[in-house]
């Protein structure tokens, strides 16, 4: 099964285990990646409540410049949820975040080191 993430399409690589797959970007090679990670952690019940999901998205994307330099870029996100979050507030949050890495806030972030945005 293959993904499409805005126009680029990753191929299924492997099941790591029953909780982690891994899919390669069309520029994935040998010597550059273009990965994109997927795992879970169900949660464990104890005396009678369900704990917490635990979930990771991973890319990891080389970067080889004009001299052959070559350097990874690493974008984990995180989500830890406790198991009677509505889905309602599950997609409050997902977009909120998507927005946030993918506006200003995150470009600031990620390519100024700027974390006070006001």
């Amino acid at each position: 099964m293959a993904l499409t993430i805005n126009t680029r399409v990753y191929n299924f690589d492997t099941q790591i285990t029953s909780d982690a797959t891994r899919y390669n970007g069309p520029s994935n090679t040998t010597t550059v990646k273009d990965v994109l990670s997927l795992k879970r952690n169900v949660p464990k019940t104890v005396n009678g409540v369900v704990g917490v999901h635990r979930h990771e998205l991973k890319s990891v994307y080389t970067q080889v410049d004009a001299n052959g330099n070559s350097d990874d870029v690493i974008i984990t996100t995180t989500i830890s949820r406790p198991h009677r979050v509505t889905d309602a507030n599950l997609d409050l949050v997902r977009v909120t975040h998507a927005a946030a890495l993918s506006g200003t806030v995150g470009a600031d972030l990620i390519k100024s080191n700027k974390v006070n945005q006001g």
